[in-house]
């Protein structure tokens, strides 16, 4: 399959992602054998493997396309990973990394905020997780996608404080 080149192009790409990991990765396997150094196709397949529950190869091809195109974007993605990783500190560190260097693009990605607040929460750190909820839009309902928490903003601040409280306890 050739790169695409159109917005429609692009979307039947993103679809078949979504549908049919297992393909979209023979196609990117193929853009990289043409390309080994094509930032995009490792960033693609990184999906396609976390989209299958693939973390270590999700983050392994993740970490290649930040070596070839470092950017907010790929961090924020890696660092997604991390957190599905249960790796909340190194999760925590890249969205930090992209708070100092990005900031708009920071606060303006609503969800990133809720996982790193999740990532926060997770961790016992009660007063950085709610300062993240805090910069999450005010009309803001969500189902807890990846296992952060849901609802509106009152409901995801209960959860995290419930959540660090836990972490604070330590294991059961």
């Amino acid at each position: 399959m050739k790169k695409p080149a159109t917005e429609q192009e692009m979307s039947a790409l993103h679809n078949l992602r979504r549908s049919d990991p297992q393909h979209y990765i023979q196609t990117a396997d193929e853009w990289i054998r043409n390309d080994r150094n094509d930032a995009d196709a490792y960033f693609g397949r990184h999906i396609a493997w976390r989209n299958l529950g693939e973390l270590d190869r999700a983050l392994e091809d993740i970490n290649k396309s930040i070596r070839l195109e470092p950017g907010p974007i790929s961090c924020l993605s890696r660092a997604q990973v991390y957190g599905q990783m249960g790796q909340r500190q190194k999760a925590i560190e890249d969205y930090e990394g992209v708070r100092a260097t990005h900031p708009i693009l920071w606060q303006e990605d609503w969800l990133s905020l809720l996982y790193q607040a999740d990532s926060y929460a997770r961790i016992g750190n009660e007063p950085a997780a709610l300062t993240c909820r805090g910069l999450l839009p005010d009309d803001i309902w969500t189902p807890g996608p990846r296992g952060a928490p849901a609802g509106n903003k009152r409901q995801i601040a209960d959860e995290l404080r419930r959540i660090a409280a836990a972490a604070r306890r330590g294991p059961a």
